[in-house]
């Protein structure tokens, strides 16, 4: 059984009981309902008023996950203007056209190398084989009778062009370049031999042949004044 009491229009309740300390996350803040009778109608009875949960509730902070991050903004594409195209593109077709020709131009002068290699000298001095040097007949290879024709068409050229009765370092460069290029004229195959080392070789050792000889006229000579003097004086 609940007993009823009845509350005067002007009744004034007491102090209110002390509120409890809450944090402002804990606490719910929105849309609040009105009350749908007045204080005065209500029952107090033993029984605990209910109230129905607001369906709107606050948070202190915001939730990411529903957080949209802005997509950053994209510059617009530049296209260049079509005559600058064309003009890459006319610049890009030249150089590759240059490139291509330097390529081919580089392998065909590497394909003339590699035919016109020359015969290197060898090692050592000629006429000298048993002494650190090679026979100059034996280097070259050649016919017995076109070697023959070669040594006399060079020692026609010493006596000619050159000056028999000194050594080889005192020729003049002119004179030992035109004997080389006149042999050469004379036997095509001298071409395929570096700087013409053969011709060179016959020029030093026919000089070193015909210097000896002079020394030795010129040695005759003194030897002949000499007896001379000694039996005038008798």
């Amino acid at each position: 059984m609940f007993s009823f009491q009845e509350v005067p229009p002007f009744f004034e309740p007491g102090a209110p009981p002390p509120t409890l300390p809450i944090l402002i996350a804990q606490t719910e803040v929105g849309k609040m309902q009105s009350p749908t009778k007045l204080l005065a109608e209500e029952e107090i009875g033993t029984g605990s008023v209910r109230r129905q949960p607001s369906s709107v509730r606050f948070a202190p902070y915001p939730n990411p996950a529903k957080q949209k991050t802005p997509s950053p903004p994209t510059a617009p594409s530049k296209k260049p203007p079509p005559a600058r195209s064309k003009q890459l593109a006319t610049a890009r077709s030249t150089s590759d056209s240059t490139s291509q020709k330097s390529s081919s131009s580089d392998s065909d002068s590497d394909s003339d190398d590699d035919g016109d290699v020359l015969i290197a000298k060898p090692e050592g001095e000629a006429g000298r084989p048993g002494r650190g040097g090679y026979n100059l007949e034996e280097a070259l290879s050649w016919n017995a009778k076109e070697y023959r024709r070669l040594k006399k068409y060079v020692k026609k050229l010493v006596v000619d062009q050159l000056e028999p009765t000194k050594n080889f370092s005192s020729q003049s460069v002119a004179s030992l370049t035109s004997v080389r290029v006149m042999a050469v004229q004379k036997f095509p195959a001298l071409r395929g031999y570096a700087a013409c080392w053969p011709v060179t070789d016959l020029v030093r050792l026919e000089l070193k042949y015909t210097c000896g000889r002079s020394r030795l006229q010129v040695q005759k000579e003194q030897a002949k004044a000499g007896r001379r003097l000694t039996r005038s004086s008798e």
